[in-house]
C-alpha cells in the first residue's frame, strides 16, 4: 500500500519543481493531484483502492514520458537516476528469477519490499515511505543539479550493497526458518 503513488510522486514532485515547459508542468501538476487522491484512497493499512498493473503501467509510462522529455531538452542523462531505488529492486530481482529458473512473467513474490512486508511484518506503508523519502532526496539532489556522475555511481553502490545483504540476509533467515520446521 502506498508503493506505486509514493513513488511516482517522488519522481514528479522534483520534475515539477525545476519544470520549464508550461504544457509539461501543467500535465506534471495534474498528475501530482491525481496521485493525491489516489494515495488518500491507497495509503492505508487497508487500501481502498489499487492501481494494478493497468494503473502502474500507465503511471511508468508518463514517468519514463516526464524523464525522456527531461533527457532530451537537457542532454544530461542523469535523469535516468531519478529511477534508482525502484529500478535497483527491479533489476535484482529479475536477476534472481532467472539465477532461479522462474518465468519472469508470472506472478510473484520476491521484491524486497515484499519479503520486508510479508515475511518481517513491517508495515507496507512504512516500506513504501522508506523507498520513496530515498528516492525523493536522490531526484532533489539531481534535479537541481546538486549532484554529479560520480557521486551518483557511489550512491548507486552503495544501495546495490545494501540492497544485497539485506535481501540475502531475509532469504537465508526463511530458508533456515523453515528448515527447522520440518
Amino acid at each position: 500500500n502506498g508503493m506505486t503513488g509514493l513513488y511516482t510522486l517522488a519522481i514528479i514532485i522534483p520534475l515539477f519543481l525545476t519544470e520549464d515547459h508550461s504544457s509539461l508542468r501543467l500535465l506534471q501538476l495534474f498528475s501530482i493531484f491525481s496521485l493525491i487522491v489516489f494515495n488518500f484512497f491507497n495509503c492505508r493499512i487497508k487500501a481502498r483502492c489499487f492501481a494494478g498493473d493497468v494503473g502502474s503501467i500507465s503511471l511508468a509510462i508518463l514517468v519514463v514520458f516526464f524523464i525522456l522529455a527531461r533527457v532530451v531538452e537537457t542532454k544530461n542523462y542523469l535523469y535516468i537516476f531519478l529511477l534508482l531505488v525502484y529500478g535497483i529492486d527491479s533489476v535484482f530481482t529479475i536477476v534472481q528469477r532467472l539465477f532461479e529458473k522462474e518465468n519472469i512473467f508470472k506472478p510473484h513474490r520476491k521484491h524486497l519490499y515484499q519479503y520486508l512486508s510479508n515475511e518481517e511484518k513491517i508495515p507496507q506503508l512504512w516500506i513504501s515511505i522508506t523507498y520513496s523519502l530515498l528516492q525523493l532526496i536522490i531526484n532533489l539532489l539531481v534535479v537541481t543539479n546538486c549532484i554529479s556522475l560520480l557521486p551518483l555511481i557511489l550512491i548507486s553502490l552503495a544501495l546495490m550493497a545494501a540492497y544485497w545483504y539485506l535481501k540475502l540476509s531475509l532469504i537465508n533467515r526463511l530458508k533456515n526458518k523453515s528448515a527447522l520446521t520440518v
